[in-house]
């Protein structure tokens, strides 16, 4: 026997409910941090151009490779509320906590970059002697105390949510690993090869995650 389907007579014209405003504060907040991830990535892709440029052609792109990484911090920052948001929980406490981390390690990142790049000029040739250590201690407590543990919780959230590929987390698992190899090894040409692969990796790992904040 066929089913028929029978409309009410008040039920034609009834307009479509309305989004609600949380649902639309949500959907901006989800368009904002979609753009920052795209403008992080790409602010972090020319980190990596500027840096392979300096490697290969040995010109001093110091200034421009530090206002790129900054601006990738920045926008790193704004961008992975959102990005962790949009898995609705399903990251857990894992992932959040894997966010705080990591927002802790931009932020710090930040606050150190701006200052190279404030005193870059007068007082380099003053703290010259200490350099070493300088870039030693915060190569350390960057890459190892705060991006490693901060990178591995997060992807371990994104794995677990399923929202994104699962690629993505892999990539992020991979960058932190990175980051350990660079605290091992300080000034070696294949550790930065290694550095401006895996900045190139991860920008292309969120731009993905951004389309999809972008289109869901």
């Amino acid at each position: 026997m066929k089913l028929r389907w029978f409309t009410s007579p008040g039920s034609q014209n009834v307009p479509a409910p309305q989004s609600s405003p949380i649902s639309q504060r949500q959907a901006r907040f989800f368009t904002i941090s979609g753009i920052s991830m795209i403008l992080g990535s790409i602010s972090l892709l020319l980190v990596a151009i500027f840096a392979l440029i300096a490697n290969t052609s040995g010109r001093n792109l110091t200034l421009a490779v530090l206002v790129a990484y900054l601006a990738t911090g920045i926008f790193y920052i704004l961008g992975l509320p959102g990005l962790y948001k949009k898995q609705a929980g399903k990251a857990g406490l894992i992932g959040l906590a894997g966010l705080i981390i990591v927002m802790i390690a931009l932020l710090y990142s930040d606050f150190v970059t701006s200052l190279e790049i404030i005193l870059l000029q007068e007082v380099h040739p003053v703290v010259a002697p200490w350099q070493s250590q300088v870039i030693a201690y915060y190569t350390f407590v960057y890459n190892f105390v705060l991006l490693f543990p901060g990178n591995l919780l997060f992807a371990v959230g994104i794995i677990r949510a399923s929202l994104y590929p699962r690629w993505v987390g892999i990539v992020i698992i991979g960058v932190a690993f990175v980051g350990i190899v660079t605290v091992l090894v300080l000034t070696s040409t294949a550790t930065t090869l290694m550095e401006i692969m895996s900045d190139i990796f991860l920008a292309f790992a969120y731009i993905r995650c951004a389309s999809i904040l972008l289109h869901r």
